[in-house]
Protein backbone atom coordinates (compact mmCIF):
# COMPACT_ATOMS: atom_id res chain seq x y z
CA UNK A 1 0.00 0.00 0.00
CA UNK A 2 1.57 3.28 -0.86
CA UNK A 3 0.40 6.65 1.22
CA UNK A 4 1.11 10.02 -0.27
CA UNK A 5 1.38 12.61 2.48
CA UNK A 6 1.50 16.27 0.77
CA UNK A 7 3.45 19.64 1.56
CA UNK A 8 5.70 18.35 3.80
CA UNK A 9 8.79 19.28 4.99
CA UNK A 10 11.42 16.83 6.05
CA UNK A 11 15.11 17.61 7.64
CA UNK A 12 18.31 17.30 5.40
CA UNK A 13 20.01 15.82 8.27
CA UNK A 14 17.64 12.96 8.20
CA UNK A 15 17.83 12.05 4.77
CA UNK A 16 20.71 9.50 3.31
CA UNK A 17 20.83 10.64 0.14
CA UNK A 18 18.84 14.16 -0.75
CA UNK A 19 19.76 13.64 -4.30
CA UNK A 20 18.11 10.93 -4.92
CA UNK A 21 15.26 11.15 -2.33
CA UNK A 22 13.50 13.88 -3.97
CA UNK A 23 11.95 17.09 -3.32
CA UNK A 24 12.64 20.75 -3.16
CA UNK A 25 15.41 21.89 -1.04
CA UNK A 26 13.78 24.60 1.22
CA UNK A 27 16.54 26.03 3.88
CA UNK A 28 17.68 23.34 5.83
CA UNK A 29 14.76 20.85 4.41
CA UNK A 30 13.77 19.01 1.50
CA UNK A 31 9.65 20.13 0.79
CA UNK A 32 7.79 17.87 -1.30
CA UNK A 33 4.61 15.12 -0.83
CA UNK A 34 6.22 12.46 0.84
CA UNK A 35 5.77 8.95 -0.05
CA UNK A 36 5.22 6.15 2.07
CA UNK A 37 5.19 2.72 0.83
CA UNK A 38 4.38 -0.36 2.84
CA UNK A 39 5.20 1.64 6.22
CA UNK A 40 8.47 2.52 5.42
CA UNK A 41 9.04 6.61 3.44
CA UNK A 42 10.42 5.63 0.38
CA UNK A 43 10.94 9.30 -1.64
CA UNK A 44 9.66 12.44 -2.17
CA UNK A 45 7.47 13.92 -5.01
CA UNK A 46 7.31 17.52 -5.99
CA UNK A 47 4.39 19.32 -4.69
CA UNK A 48 2.11 20.90 -5.85
CA UNK A 49 2.84 24.22 -7.61
CA UNK A 50 2.05 27.58 -5.26
CA UNK A 51 1.76 24.59 -2.40
CA UNK A 52 3.39 25.94 1.03
CA UNK A 53 5.00 23.66 3.57
CA UNK A 54 1.83 22.18 6.22
CA UNK A 55 3.99 19.92 8.58
CA UNK A 56 7.39 18.86 9.04
CA UNK A 57 8.21 15.14 9.53
CA UNK A 58 10.60 13.85 12.06
CA UNK A 59 11.38 10.83 13.81
CA UNK A 60 9.29 9.10 16.48
CA UNK A 61 11.19 10.77 19.58
CA UNK A 62 12.93 8.79 22.38
CA UNK A 63 12.65 9.84 26.29
CA UNK A 64 15.64 9.10 28.02
CA UNK A 65 15.43 9.28 31.77
CA UNK A 66 11.30 9.16 33.33
CA UNK A 67 10.37 8.14 36.29
CA UNK A 68 7.04 6.99 35.94
CA UNK A 69 6.62 6.28 39.97
CA UNK A 70 6.91 9.97 40.59
CA UNK A 71 4.58 11.34 37.52
CA UNK A 72 1.79 13.40 38.25
CA UNK A 73 2.17 13.75 41.98
CA UNK A 74 3.47 18.13 42.20
CA UNK A 75 -0.07 18.60 43.12
CA UNK A 76 0.62 16.66 46.58
CA UNK A 77 4.07 17.99 46.64
CA UNK A 78 3.49 21.77 48.40
CA UNK A 79 6.17 24.54 48.67
CA UNK A 80 8.86 22.81 46.71
CA UNK A 81 9.49 24.67 43.64
CA UNK A 82 12.88 24.92 42.49
CA UNK A 83 14.56 23.83 45.88
CA UNK A 84 15.98 20.11 44.90
CA UNK A 85 16.67 18.92 48.92
CA UNK A 86 12.51 19.94 49.77
CA UNK A 87 11.30 17.79 46.71
CA UNK A 88 12.87 14.78 47.68
CA UNK A 89 11.85 15.12 51.09
CA UNK A 90 7.99 16.16 49.91
CA UNK A 91 8.26 12.92 47.63
CA UNK A 92 9.70 10.84 50.72
CA UNK A 93 6.68 11.50 52.63
CA UNK A 94 3.74 11.44 49.66
CA UNK A 95 5.61 7.78 49.16
CA UNK A 96 4.12 6.60 52.21
CA UNK A 97 0.84 7.40 50.36
CA UNK A 98 1.38 5.54 47.14
CA UNK A 99 -0.53 2.30 46.22
CA UNK A 100 -0.50 0.05 43.44
CA UNK A 101 -3.78 1.20 42.26
CA UNK A 102 -2.37 5.04 42.29
CA UNK A 103 0.96 4.32 40.91
CA UNK A 104 -0.59 2.47 37.99
CA UNK A 105 -3.22 5.24 37.21
CA UNK A 106 -0.07 7.97 37.04
CA UNK A 107 2.44 5.92 35.26
CA UNK A 108 0.01 5.23 32.68
CA UNK A 109 -1.39 8.72 32.65
CA UNK A 110 2.22 9.67 32.25
CA UNK A 111 2.83 6.95 29.28
CA UNK A 112 -0.11 7.91 27.42
CA UNK A 113 1.13 11.94 27.51
CA UNK A 114 4.56 10.68 25.82
CA UNK A 115 3.04 8.77 23.20
CA UNK A 116 0.46 11.74 22.48
CA UNK A 117 3.46 13.96 22.56
CA UNK A 118 5.36 11.55 19.71
CA UNK A 119 7.66 9.04 22.15
CA UNK A 120 8.13 5.91 20.68
CA UNK A 121 10.40 4.96 23.23
CA UNK A 122 10.74 5.36 26.95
Amino acid sequence: MTVTIPGVRVPLALVADPSRFGGTLDQDCLFGDLVIRDGVVRAMTPAADGATPVAIVLPRLTEPHVHLDKCHTISRLNGVGGDLRKAIEAQRRDWQTWTEDDIRARAGRGLDELIAAGCDTV
